[in-house]
């Protein structure tokens, strides 16, 4: 599979499926004009003879194409509308420009499906392993027919978080519905699984007719399906398929012909995109990004439907909950520190990106040479460690990078019972320099000690220790901490004058408490160690981030970091937060990409690079493309 692909196109389908009049609707609907068809039969046997003049078709017009649920929705008795034979002649007559066949929403089906929809996951099972590997099962047998049968590749247009596991399933094209949940989050996702699995090629699916809006005739619907096509630019999307809209709208309620004014703003987004795609190629093959996010080993947040985890439907146990909760720092992340934030510091205001604009959200289990390219790996959700993964982990800090994580990740517990099982039994002293004896129940603010080990990053630290705790939030558990090697840079207290920056004078009184003159007792709430090269944050919250009392410290730890990257970047872009970009660089050459996502007002872009500073202005919904040489 080629590397940088850039290409676009539609679906056809998805409202009706004739095979004898598929050419007409390939010349009816342009499709010529684009790069990228998606051809979707009914479950109805289609004779071969039709495969093969689609399959002309696109080639005669260097069109590249795949096919839609000819094996998840085959004809009644059959694993797929093919044979070896059918592919093999396929292949023969298109060449490059069959590129393979589609699944779809295995993830919503699996794992995310309200009760009143009828659950696809096995019913009462205990393990989050045995979710998984149900999920891997269920998924793989698509790939196994497809190996069989001979199809180039099997690409997955997945609407939730879970597209995760259809990579280690062996997708080979991760894909993804834009507008089903939150874009911004879930494509960070993919393009981090595509990083972490070594997939060359990752594509979006635009299904704004039934997702971007539940008014089709809204103005800011219209608006919306602007800003998507420009964000799969800006994020790196190699392949872009509007999924319908262009030739009609029937749904939820609307019956819109190919005239309407709202189809034929479907048909100049996507020439549009073509036309970008075409005539602004991207000069890397991968924006740039520093910051990255972990989706945990274990973790099966969706990131839009689904109330239970893995469709477990009628036990407490597996409700969405903190663990899935602590994704919400992705929504706190995409805006700018409020004005009245005093834990914001700087002689100038990035909090509102990280370096080059983006963030990637990457598997735990990704490899520490493909973690390398990240400053700072931040850990959010649910996560189940492993002996594997911590030892991954050391790696990464030995060779320079920085984590932040939390005791809650630390649990090696793979059911969701409650129960604490730390990593190591506990004995993590020599990486996070402290060790884990037991948890306990807090009530207590936040107190800063001392500055960070990590590059440009700034705590909230009062040098004489009179001042108020900040970040209070509740009753909430911690680990209880002993053996602390590592630095103290703050602490859970309740008191005004407690304790001074001179920590390390705290005489551990054996139970992981360190007393402040006689009476005071405070407990250590961050840790930081070096680690060969690079530096451990450690939070001794084992309640979740996204637990009530635990999210104010975590999202201020969490959103400083994303600050620093952006402190220590080569170019600093200061503007509205409602601002998006990318930077794609080549050598000496950097490309941004400036997406205004504000429906009304222009706004004002300041860009500072090697010594040199530029402004531009973008207006509503735009995306403007600029070089800097350096």
């Amino acid at each position: 599979m080629k590397k940088n692909l850039a290409i676009s196109g539609l679906h056809v389908g998805e409202h009706s499926f004739v095979p004898e009049n598929l050419i007409n609707e390939f010349e009816s609907r342009n499709v010529k004009d684009t790069s990228y068809l998606v051809i979707r039969p009914s479950s109805e046997q289609v004779e071969p003879k039709y495969f093969y003049e689609w399959a002309k078709w696109c080639a005669d017009h260097k069109v590249y194409f795949m096919t839609l649920y000819t094996m998840q929705y085959a004809p009644e008795g059959k694993e797929s509308q093919f044979t070896p034979d059918v592919v093999a002649e396929i292949k023969k007559i298109a060449g490059e420009y069959f590129m393979g066949d589609i699944i779809g929403e295995i993830g919503t089906l699996y794992g995310a499906r309200p009760k009143g929809y009828g659950a696809y996951m096995k019913q009462g099972l205990d393990d989050l392993k045995d979710c998984r590997d149900y999920f891997l099962d269920a998924t793989k047998h698509y790939m196994d027919i497809a190996d069989k049968l001979g199809i180039p590749a099997v690409m997955s247009v997945e609407a939730t978080a879970l597209v995760k596991y259809v990579c280690d399933a062996g997708c080979d094209i991760p894909g993804l519905e834009v507008m089903p949940g939150d874009p911004e989050f879930l494509i960070s996702l993919l393009r981090g699984c595509a990083y972490s699995y070594g997939k060359n090629i990752w594509g979006t699916y635009i299904a704004h007719e039934w997702y971007g809006g539940i008014r089709q005739d809204d103005y800011l619907k219209a608006q919306r399906l602007k800003i998507a096509y420009r964000y799969t630019y800006l994020s790196g999307s190699h392949i872009v398929c509007l999924e319908s809209g262009d030739e009609k709208i029937e749904s939820l309620g609307y019956n819109f012909d190919a005239d309407h004014p709202i189809c034929a703003q479907y048909r100049q987004e996507m020439a549009d995109c073509e036309k970008r795609f075409r005539e602004i190629p991207r000069i890397a093959e991968e924006p740039l990004t520093k910051v990255a996010l972990v989706y945990g080993y274990l973790d099966a947040y969706t990131g839009w439907e689904g109330n239970c985890i893995w469709e477990q439907y009628d036990r407490d146990e597996w409700s969405m909950g903190p663990s899935e909760w602590s994704w919400r720092i992705t929504a706190d992340l995409r805006h700018a520190r409020s004005w009245q934030d005093i834990e914001n510091f700087g002689d100038d205001d990035l909090s509102g990106s990280p370096a080059y604009g983006l963030y990637d959200v990457v598997p735990a289990e990704t490899s520490a040479e493909k973690l390398a390219k990240y400053d700072t790996v931040i850990f959010v959700g649910w996560n189940s460690m492993t002996q594997e993964i911590y030892n991954n982990l050391k790696e990464y800090v030995k060779n320079g990078g920085h984590i932040f994580i939390t005791a809650a990740h630390l649990n090696t517990n793979t059911k969701r019972d409650g129960k604490y099982v730390p990593i190591n039994d506990g004995k993590t002293s020599d990486f996070l320099g402290c060790d884990i004896a037991g948890t306990q129940k807090l009530n207590a603010a936040t107190k800063f000690l001392r500055e960070s080990l990590a590059d440009n990053v700034i705590y909230p630290v009062v040098y004489n220790g009179s001042n108020d705790p900040i970040l209070p939030g509740g009753t909430f558990t911690a680990a209880k901490l002993e053996n602390i090697t590592g630095s103290i840079a703050a602490v859970w207290t309740d008191n005004y004058t407690s304790p001074k920056t001179e920590a390390l004078s705290l005489t551990p009184d054996g139970t992981g408490h360190f007393l402040n003159g006689e009476e005071d007792l405070v407990e250590p709430s961050i840790i930081e160690n070096k680690y060969g090269k690079g530096v451990v944050t450690f939070l001794s919250t084992v309640d979740y981030p996204g637990y009530g009392a635990v999210y104010p410290i975590y999202r201020m730890l969490t959103r400083e970091f994303f600050t620093a990257s952006h402190r220590r970047c080569d170019i600093h872009v200061k503007s509205s937060d409602k601002l998006r970009y990318s930077v794609y660089r080549d050598g000496s050459k950097d490309m941004l990409c400036l997406l205004n996502t504000d429906f009304v007002n222009p706004i004002v872009v300041t860009v500072e690079a090697f010594g040199k500073t530029y402004r531009y202005t973008v207006e509503p919904c735009d995306l403007k493309i600029e070089y800097i040489e350096h």
